[in-house]
């Protein structure tokens, strides 16, 4: 198996918090389906203190895991 050199690696790291917040903002501002794509492109993506999230905005963090799972080829 081959990986890819960590150049060619498409990654975000971010916090659990910092990922639900630009989802809330995209989400109150109308632009949700638009922000989606952008944060499922990364083919790695490590969100990080992700057992702090309140409960209320994991339907945001859901749609992302879903958007991103979505396109991954079988």
């Amino acid at each position: 198996m081959s990986f890819p050199k960590q150049a060619e690696l498409h990654r975000l790291y971010t916090t659990a918090k910092a990922l639900v917040c630009a989802l809330v903002k995209a989400h109150g501002e109308g632009r949700l389906q638009e922000r989606l794509p952008f944060l499922a492109k990364p083919k790695l993506l490590i969100v990080d203190e992700l057992g702090y999230l309140p409960f209320d905005a994991a339907y945001l963090f859901f749609q992302l895991v879903a958007r991103a799972t979505s396109e991954v080829p079988c």
